[in-house]
């Protein structure tokens, strides 16, 4: 990870798109931590992952919660309605903490819209 992370910029863009399929779960958290670890130190680059899985989403609460970067983090819910009509709302970290259940039922395809 680290050579292909020195390649990286100020200001560049890193997008992983459904991170849980890709990484065993065992491993997905040592990732996610030296992800995050190499590039909390070099603003502004603005990182972006894709998932299904609420366990991605407690993780990287749990990891923002540790390194006090909470505040750093945003979620966009995306969604569709029953009428097909798609929408979206972008949650603060804190707001995503206090949502969690709602999330977590939204990620398992029961939330009744």
């Amino acid at each position: 990870m680290r050579p292909c992370l020195g390649l990286i910029k100020k200001e560049d863009i890193i997008l992983i798109e459904e991170l849980e399929i890709r990484l065993h779960p065992s491993y997905m958290n040592l990732f996610v931590q030296l992800l995050i670890k190499q590039i909390e130190h070099r603003p502004p680059i603005k990182l972006f992952l894709t998932t299904h899985s609420i366990g991605l989403l407690k993780l990287l609460i749990e990891i923002f919660k540790e390194r006090k970067l909470i505040d750093e983090l945003l979620v966009i819910r995306m969604y569709r309605y029953t009428d097909g009509v798609a929408d979206y709302e972008i949650l603060t970290g804190h707001d995503v903490v206090t949502k969690l259940l709602e999330l977590e039922q939204d990620l398992r395809g029961v939330w009744p819209y």
